[in-house]
C-alpha cells in the first residue's frame, strides 16, 4: 500500500534492537536485507515481533522477546511502542513499559488476544462516529478477526464495511477527486472537517481520527488520501493508522 518492499535471506547473528549492548539476543535468526525500497533510512536487517500464541508452531528460540529475556538484562518479556506522524519521533521500549510516557497508569487496558493465532489478534465488532457526524448510534459490524500490524501502514478490512465508512467520511470533505492510484483525494486541510470514528476492538472502543488516516500523497500538504482500504477478505488488518497515538504494550508472559 505504501510502496515499501524488502528482500533478503535468513541469517544468524548477535542482534541488538537498541544502542544498548545489554539488549542483545545472541545467535538469533533474522532476515538480512539485500535490497529495499520505500524506506527513509538504510536498514540491514528485519525481525518480527509476532505473538507466537500458537503452540504447535512456536519455537521460543525464534522469538526475539524470549531470546532477549534469556540473553539480555530486560526483566519482562514485553515490548511497547508509540507511533507518531512523520513530523515526530516514534519509539519502542523493550522490557518494563515506560510509565513516564503515560498520562495515567490507571488508564491502561489489556485486550485478550485470540488463542491459537500467530498474530496480535482480537475481534472487531462495532463502529460509532465522532462528533462531526452528529450520529450517536453504535453500529454493529460483522464480527471478524482483527490483527494489529506495524508492517501495514493503513487500516484494511472487508470491502462492504470499509467502503461504507470511507464514503461517509469523504462526503464531509470538499473538492474530492477520483484518482487512478489513490481512488479518491481531497485537500489535506479538509481532514479537520471529516468525521473520525471509534472501532469496538477486543471489547473496547478505540478512537481513529481522520488525521490518523490521511496520507499526504505529494508530501507538500496539498492533496491527501485516506489510508483505509477494502478488499474481498473476512478479517481486518489494523496498521499504523489505527495504532498511532497509543502507547501499545505487548506482553508475551500473559498472552
Amino acid at each position: 500500500m505504501d510502496g515499501t518492499s524488502l528482500y533478503g535471506q535468513l541469517a544468524n547473528d548477535r542482534v541488538c534492537p537498541t544502542t544498548d549492548t545489554n539488549s542483545c539476543a545472541n545467535d538469533f535468526q533474522f532476515v538480512a536485507i539485500s535490497s529495499a525500497s520505500g524506506l527513509r533510512d538504510y536498514e540491514d536487517g528485519i525481525i518480527g515481533l509476532w505473538s507466537g500464541n500458537r503452540d504447535s508452531y512456536t519455537n521460543e528460540e525464534e522469538m526475539i522477546m524470549h531470546k532477549m529475556f534469556t540473553d539480555s538484562t530486560i526483566t519482562e518479556k514485553t515490548f511497547s511502542f508509540y507511533l507518531t506522524d512523520l513530523g515526530s519521533s516514534s519509539y519502542i521500549d523493550f522490557g518494563t513499559p515506560n510509565t513516564a510516557v503515560m498520562s495515567d497508569v490507571a488508564d491502561i487496558i489489556y485486550i485478550d488476544i485470540l488463542d491459537n493465532d500467530y498474530w496480535w489478534t482480537a475481534k472487531m465488532q462495532g463502529l460509532r462516529w465522532g462528533s462531526q457526524m452528529n450520529d450517536s448510534t453504535e453500529y454493529m459490524i460483522t464480527e471478524a478477526d482483527a490483527l494489529t500490524d506495524t508492517g501495514t501502514s493503513c487500516i484494511i478490512g472487508p470491502s462492504s464495511e470499509v467502503n461504507s465508512i470511507r464514503n461517509s467520511m469523504l462526503n464531509l470533505a470538499s473538492d474530492v477527486q477520483s484518482d487512478s492510484s489513490w481512488d479518491f483525494t481531497y485537500p489535506c486541510s479538509e481532514a479537520a472537517n471529516m468525521a473520525g470514528f471509534e472501532m469496538l476492538y477486543g471489547g473496547y472502543w478505540m478512537d481513529v481520527t481522520a488525521e490518523d488516516l490521511s496520507i499526504d500523497i505529494y508530501s507538500d500538504g496539498s492533496r491527501c488520501s485516506l489510508c483505509f482500504s477494502g478488499y474481498s477478505i473476512d478479517y481486518w488488518i489494523l496498521g499504523d493508522a489505527f495504532m498511532r497515538g497509543w502507547y501499545n504494550i505487548h506482553d508475551h508472559t500473559n498472552l
